[in-house]
């Protein structure tokens, strides 16, 4: 065993290790990939398509685990052609499309349709015409978008007066509801002035005639005072002045209360009383009743 791992391998002068590994290399690349026209990838769809089978719907930039084929046909001897095989998640059918370098597109081959073509008619007779055609095409392009300038500034008029008779309507709308709100204020103010002298009214009523009871009260007075007077002026003993004099006094006191009238002292009443007090005094003295007195 260990004659096997033994370095007897013959190596000749010129041997450069670098190199032949190198060419190694190149060479397992080459070998890897001759017999391999197909290799699997990973790809997304270049357009939305339709599968023929199932009529499942395929959207662009899907994902799928597909297949690359190098055609044998060339563009222009130069430029390679590509097909690429995927399957339908549906039901599995096999959808190919392949490059087009002339039109810078892809070109389904089979098990599906494209959603959407270009229009090839217009494109091939665009090629086929001649200078004059490709003249009087490009000023009747011209035109048409002249004309649908013009239509574009006489539909952005037509919107801009349509703003401005918005804005109008919205300012008219604007100042009527202001006007309606002043009003109602204005109402409201006037009624609240109408009610508070409706109560100043109310309570103005009660002190004219508080102010019309005072004044009788006040002539009621003078007048019992008048009689008051003239009854004192007369000096008389009997009882029937006394009487007289006591209800006049408790008269003018009641008045004297509910008037404005200033007090008055009742001397002549005090000078009445004393006399009376006297009179007791002699009454006890003729009945035999005498005050003992302390030493």
């Amino acid at each position: 065993m260990s004659e096997r791992k033994a370095i007897n391998k013959y190596y000749p002068p010129d041997y450069d290790p670098v190199e032949a590994e190198r060419i190694a290399r190149s060479m397992s690349k080459k070998l890897k990939n001759a017999n391999k026209s197909e290799s699997t990838i990973r790809l997304m769809t270049p357009f939305s398509m339709r599968c023929t089978k199932c009529d499942e719907y395929i959207s662009k930039s899907r994902k799928f685990n597909g297949k690359k084929k190098t055609l044998d046909e060339k563009y222009l001897d130069s430029i390679k052609i590509y097909r690429f095989t995927i399957r339908c998640p549906q039901c599995a059918n096999p959808i190919s499309f392949r490059t087009d370098p002339k039109s810078a597109d892809y070109v389904m081959e089979s098990g599906g349709v494209r959603n959407y073509v270009k229009r090839q008619e217009e494109e091939k007779k665009a090629q086929d015409e001649t200078l004059e055609e490709t003249l009087k095409r490009l000023a009747k392009e011209k035109e048409e978008e002249e004309e649908l300038k013009q239509n574009k500034g006489k539909s952005e008029d037509k919107s801009k007066d349509k703003m401005a008779l918005l804005e109008e309507k919205l300012a008219k709308l604007q100042q009527q509801q202001k006007d309606v709100k002043d009003l109602e204020q204005m109402i409201q103010n006037n009624k609240a002035k109408y009610e508070t002298s409706n109560m100043l009214g109310k309570i103005s009523k009660p002190k004219n005639n508080a102010k019309l009871e005072q004044q009788n009260l006040d002539a009621i007075a003078e007048s019992a005072f008048a009689k008051f007077r003239s009854h004192n002026s007369i000096s008389t003993n009997d009882d029937k002045s006394e009487t007289t004099a006591v209800q006049n006094t408790d008269t003018f006191s009641q008045l004297q209360s509910r008037s404005n009238l200033p007090e008055l002292k009742n001397t002549s009443m005090e000078a009445k009383q004393k006399p009376t007090k006297i009179k007791l005094k002699v009454k006890r003295n003729t009945l035999g009743i005498v005050k003992r007195q302390r030493k």
